[in-house]
Parts: C-alpha cells; sequence; structure tokens
C-alpha cells in the first residue's frame, strides 16, 4: 500500500499484529531488523493479554537503525489492528505482516528495487509453510488471481 509522501518520514513500514505469541513476534522483528532497507520502521500492534509491553518489544529490536512504534490493540480483531498499524505508519510502503511470518535472506534487495514504484499496491510472492516447515501452498498472484487468506 502506498501512503501520501508529504506525511512519511519512512521508506518501509512493516506493520505487525500479534496476540499472545512472543517467540513469533521476536522471529519476526529479527528478519526485519536483518533485512529492512535504511529508512524503515516496525509498527507492533499489541492485542496480547496481558499486553507484552513496549520494553518488551524494544529488546528485540537491538542495535537497529529501524525505528519501533508500539501500539495497544483493544482487542477488536486482526482486521482493526491492521488498520490501526496503518494509521500510525509513517513509510511510503506499509507492509502488512504478522508474528511469526519473515524476511527471507535477499528481501532487502526486493525492496530496494520498489521504491520508485509508481504502483499503489504490490503483491510478494510466497510460500506458505506449515508448523513442521512443510510447505502447505504456494502462492504466485497475479491480476487475475485471488490471494488466499492464510
Amino acid at each position: 500500500m502506498l501512503l501520501e509522501k508529504a506525511l512519511c518520514i519512512h521508506d518501509f513500514s512493516f506493520v505487525i499484529t500479534t496476540r499472545n505469541n512472543i517467540d513469533e513476534l521476536k522471529r519476526t522483528i529479527l528478519s526485519i531488523t536483518n533485512e529492512a532497507p535504511d529508512k524503515s520502521e516496525i509498527v507492533v500492534v499489541d492485542g496480547s493479554n496481558p499486553p507484552m509491553g513496549q520494553q518488551t518489544v524494544m529488546e528485540f529490536i537491538n542495535d537497529s537503525t529501524v525505528s519501533l512504534t508500539y501500539v495497544l490493540d483493544n482487542k477488536s480483531g486482526v482486521f482493526n489492528a491492521m488498520n490501526m498499524g496503518v494509521q500510525n505508519s509513517r513509510g511510503k510502503w506499509v507492509i502488512m505482516i504478522t508474528a511469526g511470518d519473515y524476511l527471507k535472506e535477499g528481501a532487502k534487495d526486493l525492496l530496494v528495487s520498489i521504491l520508485n514504484s509508481t504502483k499503489e499496491v504490490i503483491v510478494f510472492a510466497q510460500d506458505v509453510e506449515d508448523l513442521t516447515g512443510k510447505i502447505a501452498y504456494t502462492c504466485y498472484p497475479t491480476m487475475k488471481t485471488i490471494w488466499p487468506h492464510q
């Protein structure tokens, strides 16, 4: 999703929705801090009960140049949490990612390549793995395909 340029201070905002899964959140944040281009931010929308807290989430960032925004969700559902993340984003490009998902090695080059794109929405191809690491399905979206809900 491409946001209004005047409001943006980052190139990329990674919106992470999470609820009661701190280990998966850590994996996601670490992959972003390793692969995110400069001028990126992470927006964590925490629907946990009790909340993980900003200090806990900050520990995952380490010495990264990626900034963090922490938002508490009122447990109104994942789509509302995504909207809260977008509302708190300050990046030109907003990337929705849930806790447990991660950026693969080399993602930085792909992300940098879209910085000057004039497209409004870009969907990335993906392999979806089950909990054992086996690929459950592969999705290579085109204008004629439907993006499956995970």
